[in-house]
């Protein structure tokens, strides 16, 4: 089937403007979809965590980190080749896909024959059967490749949420199913095996594009080959970095230990890292088009960073430090043991995507080398701190090597990134340092409160307390946003049309 209309449109930054209050829609769609997201991830382990064991989970948080790796990689960049493509055609986007239909085979293949190696290496045997099932969700996430391209470089927010929106539905369905019929750990394969199959099949019904058979190309393998292989490239530094900890979990610790360890990251970085991916699909084309002025691209690139640190680090702060209690409501007895994990992966979770968010105008202004450069320099830090932290061999010392390893990471980009733009670097750092300070107000005074009068909970349903402190904690987080990031927010989010920020 050709492409449909709404894809048939010249292209050019540009048309983000046209499109009428595209950052406003694209940002509301996105939010709806990570918020959908988000819920159903918190209710499926609310649910499961109380139907699977701490070693379920460990199985699962051992083969992840590799099928994390290969998911992140498996269009072989041919996203950030549709996306940057002049004008897209139906001959060129099938060509892409066939080329991610052979990368996502080769993935396949490659996961299983490293099955019995990963195996080996975390000493569990049942990795092999959950490797092999689990590589049929890889070879899905390069089949959907260029449908998600398609959506994200038309700004069809509105497709991209429904699709999220039907597969975890469908796939917290199943996943519920498996581990109420005593099915263990392949109620979390099937988790997420059937999110990404799902998504894939229902992008590919709401775009209404089907791909058709194309002659081989030599010259568009070479450019998809040119863009797409730095891309990987990246990728594969930055996942590879992310991942590490708990593959190195996977090799010092027992499947039940690692259990508690993946259970505190699918609460803590998963969901953020769910609600960065659709904000990145809006904000990385609105800055994109103002790349050739530099001065209204830094004041817009300023102005998301200081309200993006305010509002990701005020409610990670406050997380972090009401874990015990929000632990004890979401997650079952056996698992609570995670509490004490979850507030350092807290804080390395909002230290990972503030990175990923301070990357941006790299890719913006399409200097991919420079973000390379970085995730190299990411790699050498954290080959440092996981290799202090093996030595100490706590799942706590683990953490906190991720900790400190993203804090020094996003210090060397913030430098490079206001050096580049010829920012003066104390006063960028200086300017920032409030908004840092206002993030921790807010859960720092309720918590306060919370320990000062404890005669409050005395009594109260944990959940009813918790509902008291979450809401008054917005509320204080709110008017303090609004004071500080109201105006420059509105002037981001009403914007109709290009036009500098005043």
């Amino acid at each position: 089937m050709a492409l449909p209309d709404w894809a048939r449109q010249d292209a050019g930054d540009e048309k983000f403007s046209a499109r009428g209050n595209a950052v406003a829609s694209g940002i509301s769609y996105n939010l709806v979809a990570a918020v959908f997201q988000i819920l159903g991830s918190l209710v499926s382990i609310l649910i499961m965590s109380r139907l699977l064991s701490a070693d379920d989970f460990g199985i699962y948080g051992m083969i992840m980190p590799f099928v994390t790796i290969l998911l992140m990689i498996a269009d072989g960049g041919t996203i950030y080749y549709t996306l940057r493509l002049k004008e897209v055609r139906d001959e060129t986007l099938s060509f892409a896909f066939w080329y991610t239909i052979a990368i996502g085979a080769a993935l396949v293949l490659a996961l299983w024959a490293a099955a019995p190696a990963i195996a080996w290496l975390m000493s569990e045997q049942r990795l092999i059967a959950v490797a092999l099932v689990m590589a049929v969700a890889v070879f899905f996430g390069a089949t959907g490749s260029q449908h998600t391209a398609l959506i994200t470089r038309c700004f069809r927010n509105d497709l991209r949420a429904l699709a999220i929106v039907g597969s975890v539905t469908g796939s917290l369905i199943l996943a519920i199913g498996l581990a109420w019929a005593g099915f263990g750990y392949w109620a979390l394969v099937g988790l997420l095996s059937a999110r990404v199959i799902l998504n894939t099949i229902f992008s590919a019904l709401l775009t209404g594009w089907r791909p058709r058979r194309v002659p081989w190309d030599r010259a568009q393998m070479t450019e998809i080959a040119r863009l797409g292989n730095a891309e990987v490239v990246s990728r594969i530094l930055i996942s590879g970095v992310r991942e590490t900890d708990r593959i190195l979990i996977g090799i010092l610790f027992p499947a039940s230990i690692a259990g508690y360890y993946s259970l505190a990251y699918m609460l803590s970085i998963m969901p953020l890292l769910q609600l960065l991916t659709p904000l990145i699909f809006v904000i990385l084309p609105f800055i994109s088009e103002q790349k050739d002025d530099a001065e209204v691209f830094f004041a817009s690139v300023r102005i998301m960073l200081r309200s993006f640190v305010f509002v990701i680090w005020s409610w990670c702060v406050f997380a972090a430090l009401f874990a015990e209690e929000l632990l004890s409501i979401f997650v079952g007895a056996e698992l609570l043991p995670a509490a004490e994990i979850f507030p350092i992966l807290v804080i390395s979770a909002m230290l990972t995507i503030t990175i990923t968010f301070a990357s941006l105008p790299f890719q913006a202004i399409d200097r991919p080398d420079i973000t390379r450069r970085l995730n190299f320099q990411m790699l050498y830090i954290f080959a440092v701190t996981l290799g202090i932290a093996a030595w100490i061999g706590t799942p706590q010392a683990v953490a906190l090597a991720v900790v400190s390893g993203n804090l020094v990471a996003f210090l060397i980009r913030l430098v490079v990134l206001y050096r580049h733009f010829s920012r003066p670097i104390a006063a960028e750092i200086a300017g920032l340092l409030p908004v840092i300070g206002f993030a921790f107000v807010a859960p720092v005074l309720i918590w306060c409160g919370n320990v000062a009068l404890p005669e409050l909970e005395a009594g109260m349903h944990p959940i009813l307390h918790m509902a008291i402190v979450f809401l008054a904690f917005a509320a204080i987080h709110i008017l303090v946003g609004a004071k500080f990031f109201g105006d420059d927010l509105r002037r981001i989010i009403h914007r109709k049309s290009k036009q500098k920020p005043e």
